[in-house]
């Protein structure tokens, strides 16, 4: 029976406890003010410059239109666009007032999440409501994990918000302040019991759920990279909660205190989880042979030593994953769903052919692209919907494009910083030409391009590096291109045979319009400050 996945649950803890001690000083010193809480600016996300630089992704309405070029239509937008501009600049304005140290800590401890935000919110002093909320939230948290370990603290925050998901009612765990999408000043007011009634309507409360769901699994992603045991099951685990969190909640039942406390038993999901593994050992051999049968490596010989082997991987696994896509196409399949299922429950193993295996092609696409970005191809494939799968075979042919132009080590901050520039640019209110070849339409899959990015990242950019692979996942997740910069410096400096040097390097980096508040010497510095005035405390917990 495999071991259970351990966490570092002393060391959250101890940086829990320096963020409650912070936080109470803060607002024990902060005026308790209503003049600024009701004002339609304030829907706070995070007051890490880098952050605010996605606000426009999680609160602008609309979505990227194809060739709209009506003038009355587009006047609207524009009018629209200019709007919410100035209104998640006064939230940028309002949240530059956050205490540095708990801005930092709660980056440190909670990620991108909107847990972060409401803790930054609370700490302003602007409501007693958000005060008690974010202590209630960091007590939940240091409770649970003290007594039974992350694992159950993890697992009991993903079930909680997938069956909001299902019984279409606020999760317990949602904080009063969520960020939505599609919503441009919302703040939703749950009663724990599903009797209280709740604000808006079905749509927006569906809205809520979906972001908080998503935030949820980033949160969990983010510990297990940040506060796990290192190896490869860390990437394993972060992976697959990024990408089917059903199987990462499933993988966070191998610990014993989660069965004991309610978790189901059933463990047949590691059927899933190894025939899953011996596709992709099965891949490794075919594409060993492929080196040995092909010497074509012009798209990538003049790459960084460090990244030709990943570049030529990733051009080989997309070109064969469209060619396999298409010879399929007029050939009847079983759905991923389906095999899974009758994996799970028969361990039925498809006997097909690797390239005529749907399970493989939909887990290779998703380690190309990520699952949002992915679904396009995949669920164009089993839709047979030619125009959805035309359109996710274009953008991962982008894909391919950058990483000809930049190595795929480059290729997720990329990613983010160009989908950054479009929503700027009002892509996802249809003011981008979406005939102009730049505009690869990344407005469409809102915060989900972080997450994606952070999956490529976890799957193919330096996975021998294990420590390495999870700083960088968490740059790309905290959206930090300065911090991922720094990390992947050294593989591209002092190279005479690679087209990307540092100077180039700097300048993708510079492209990003502003870095983020906290670089890492003054995230350091700031978190020394931090434990210099906090206790360390003495914790009996589950590791």
């Amino acid at each position: 029976m495999p071991e259970p996945f351990a966490f570092d649950s002393i060391g959250f803890l101890q940086l829990l406890n320096q963020l409650e001690r912070r936080f109470d000083e803060v607002v024990s010193h902060a005026p308790l003010s209503f003049d600024r809480i009701d004002s339609p600016t304030i829907q706070p996300h995070t007051s890490t410059e880098s952050s605010n630089r996605r606000t426009g992704a999680f609160h602008r309405r609309g979505s990227a239109a194809k060739g709209r070029n009506a003038t009355p239509e587009r006047a609207e937008n524009e009018q629209m666009c200019q709007t919410v501009s100035a209104q998640v600049q006064a939230q940028m304005d309002l949240f530059s007032r956050v205490d540095r140290r708990i801005d930092v800590l709660a980056q440190d401890l909670f990620g991108p999440t909107h847990w972060g935000s409401l803790i930054r919110m609370a700490s302003l002093g602007l409501d007693h409501d958000l005060i008690d909320e974010a202590r209630k939230f960091m007590l939940y948290c240091s409770s649970t994990v003290r007594r039974h370990g992350m694992a159950v603290w993890l697992y009991d925050i993903m079930n909680d918000a997938s069956m909001a998901l299902l019984l279409h009612k606020p999760a317990e765990h949602m904080p009063v302040i969520v960020n939505g999408p599609d919503v441009v000043n919302g703040r939703l007011r749950c009663g724990l019991d599903a009797t209280v009634q709740r604000t808006g309507p079905t749509w927006q409360r569906e809205c809520y759920n979906r972001v908080h769901s998503l935030h949820t699994y980033m949160l969990a992603a983010y510990c297990v990279a940040k506060w796990g045991e290192p190896g490869e099951r860390r990437r394993e685990l972060a992976t697959l909660i990024l990408n089917d969190w059903g199987l990462g909640m499933c993988m966070l039942r191998e610990d014993k205190t989660v069965r004991r406390l309610g978790a189901s038993t059933d463990m047949r999901f590691r059927r899933i989880i190894r025939y899953r593994r011996k596709l992709r050992v099965q891949a490794d051999l075919e594409y060993a042979h492929a080196l040995i049968d092909e010497h074509d490596a012009s798209d990538v010989e003049e790459h960084a030593a460090a990244t030709k082997a990943m570049d030529r991987r990733y051009l080989y696994d997309a070109g064969k994953v469209v060619e396999a896509y298409r010879a399929l196409w007029n050939k009847q399949t079983r759905s991923t769903r389906m095999l899974s299922g009758m994996l799970e429950e028969t361990n039925a193993v498809p006997s097909v052919p690797l390239w005529e295996n749907p399970l493989y092609l939909e887990d290779l696409t998703v380690s190309l692209m990520g699952a949002a970005m992915g679904s396009k191809i995949t669920m164009g494939f089993e839709r047979r919907n030619r125009e959805e799968f035309e359109e996710g075979v274009r953008l991962l042919g982008h894909l391919c494009d950058d990483v000809r132009d930049l190595t795929v080590a480059l290729l997720p901050m990329q990613v983010v910083v160009r989908f950054e520039h479009e929503i700027e640019d009002g892509g996802n209110f249809g003011l981008c030409d979406a005939d102009d070849p730049d505009f690869w339409n990344l407005s469409q899959f809102q915060e989900n391009v972080f997450s994606d990015m952070a999956s490529v990242v976890l799957q193919r950019v330096f996975v021998d590096d294990d420590d390495l692979n999870s700083e960088l996942a968490m740059a790309v997740l905290n959206d930090h291109p300065g911090t991922y910069a720094r990390l992947i410096m050294p593989y591209f400096e002092d190279e005479d045979d690679g087209d990307v040097d540092s100077a180039e390097l700097a300048e993708i980096v510079a492209s990003a319009k502003e870095p983020e508040t906290a670089p890492h010497s003054e995230s350091e510095h700031a978190l020394g400050e931090a434990a210099g005035d906090a206790e360390i405390i003495d914790v009996d917990v589950v590791a």
